[in-house]
C-alpha cells in the first residue's frame, strides 16, 4: 500500500511539473518565433554561459567551448553566470579572460535577477539535457538575441540535435555554431595545477579513491567503504590507496583511515581543496570514483579512471569518462519499482575484471 501511495504521489508531482513546463515552453516559444527566421551569427561579440546550478562536471565540459572560442575568436566576450566558488576556480584555471558574474544557487535564484541583462547578449548557451520551469523563466528574462540549446526545438533559436549525446560534443558543436565553422577538439582543456603537495608520496602504484557522489544513493556508506577497501587490498595488496579529501567528510575519512592504519591507506592531512584534488589526480596511477565531477576532473588530466555509474545508459553517454584508459562498472538505478539502488550494489567481480583489463 505504501509503495502504491509513493508511486501515485510521484506521478502527480511529475505531471504537475510537466504541465507547468509545457505552458511556459509554449509561451516562451511564441516570443522567440520571430528570431528563427532572422538568425545572424556573423557579428557575435557577447556570449552568456549559464552555470548557476553550481555543477562542476558541467562546467568542466563547458570549458571545451571556452577554450575553442578563445583560441579561434578571442574578441568574443564570454560571460559566465555561476553560483559556485569551485566552478569559478576551475574556469579561472582554464581562462583568465572569462567574465564571471556570481549569483545565488539556482534553488534560491530569482529569474528577475537576469532582467538587468535583458537584450545585452548576442548569444546565450544552455545545453542541459532537460530544462525545468526556472531555467525557462531565466532564459526569458535574459532575452538574448539568439539562444542555443539542446533537443528542445520549440524553446531555442538554434538546436543541437539529440545525436550529440556527449556533453563535451554538445559544447564543441555550440562553439562551432558561434564561430560559423566546424571545429575539432579531442581533449577537455587541462587546468593549471598551481600547488605542489610534496608530502604526499607516490612511491608505489597509487589509487586515488573518491567515495562520494551527489547524493546518498551515489555515495558509499561507512560500512560499504570498509568492505570496498578490504576487498581492494585483498585483490591488489601492493597498491596504495589515497583517500581524496572532501569537504564535510573529513571525520568519515579519518575514521576510515584509522581502521586500515597498518595497511596501504592514506588520508592527506590537509584541508580539502580543488588544488589538492588536482594534484592527487595528476600523480596517481588510477582514479576510482562514483562521482561525475571527479570523473571529469580526471578526464581533463587524462588520468586512468575506473568509474561506478547507475545503469541509465542515456545519462552515461552524456557524462562517461573521457580519459584514454577508462572503464565503467554499472549498478541498478532502481532496486525495485519504488526504491533507488545504491552505488555500493555494484558487482565486485565485474569491477575486478574491468580493473585488470585496464592493465594499470
Amino acid at each position: 500500500m505504501l509503495n502504491k501511495l509513493k508511486l501515485v504521489t510521484r506521478y502527480l508531482r511529475d505531471e504537475s511539473r510537466r504541465l507547468k513546463i509545457l505552458y511556459f515552453t509554449v509561451l516562451f516559444s511564441r516570443k522567440r518565433k520571430k528570431n528563427k527566421s532572422n538568425i545572424d551569427l556573423s557579428s557575435v561579440k557577447k556570449v552568456a554561459l549559464l552555470r548557476y546550478d553550481g555543477k562542476l562536471g558541467d562546467a568542466i565540459m563547458m570549458c571545451s567551448l571556452i577554450d575553442i572560442i578563445e583560441k579561434n575568436s578571442p574578441d568574443i566576450e564570454l560571460t559566465l553566470f555561476s553560483s559556485s566558488t569551485l566552478v569559478n576556480e576551475w574556469v579561472k584555471k582554464i581562462s583568465e579572460k572569462v567574465k564571471i558574474i556570481e549569483c545565488e544557487h539556482k534553488k534560491k535564484l530569482s529569474p528577475e535577477f537576469f532582467n538587468k541583462f535583458s537584450n545585452y547578449f548576442d548569444v546565450a548557451v544552455e545545453l542541459k539535457h532537460s530544462l525545468d520551469l526556472k531555467d525557462i523563466k531565466i532564459l526569458r528574462s535574459l532575452n538574448p538575441k539568439i539562444n542555443i540549446g539542446y533537443a528542445k526545438s520549440s524553446m531555442f533559436d538554434i538546436v543541437i540535435p539529440e545525436g550529440f549525446k556527449s556533453s563535451k560534443d554538445r559544447q564543441i558543436k555550440a562553439a562551432s555554431i558561434i564561430l560559423g565553422k566546424d571545429v575539432v577538439s579531442t581533449r577537455i582543456p587541462p587546468p593549471k595545477i598551481d600547488k605542489d603537495f610534496d608530502f604526499i608520496k607516490f612511491e608505489r602504484k597509487t589509487i586515488a579513491f573518491n567515495l562520494f557522489g551527489a547524493n546518498k544513493y551515489r555515495s558509499f556508506s561507512f560500512d560499504s567503504a570498509v568492505k570496498l577497501i578490504n576487498n581492494w587490498l585483498a585483490e591488489w595488496p601492493d597498491e596504495k590507496i589515497i583517500l581524496i579529501p572532501v569537504p564535510g567528510k573529513m571525520e568519515f575519512l579519518a575514521k576510515l583511515e584509522s581502521i586500515f592504519s597498518n595497511k596501504n591507506v592514506f588520508l592527506p592531512k590537509q584541508d580539502p581543496s580543488l588544488d589538492l584534488s588536482l594534484f592527487i589526480l595528476s600523480k596517481c596511477d588510477l582514479c576510482f570514483t562514483p562521482d561525475t565531477s571527479v570523473v571529469h576532473m580526471a578526464s581533463a588530466l587524462n588520468t586512468p579512471t575506473l568509474a561506478i555509474y547507475h545503469d541509465n545508459i542515456a545519462n552515461y553517454e552524456g557524462w562517461k569518462p573521457l580519459s584514454d584508459n577508462s572503464r565503467t562498472v554499472f549498478y541498478k538505478e532502481m532496486a525495485n519499482e519504488v526504491d533507488r539502488g545504491y552505488v555500493s550494489d555494484f558487482d565486485w567481480h565485474q569491477l575486478v575484471l574491468a580493473k585488470n583489463d585496464m592493465k594499470i
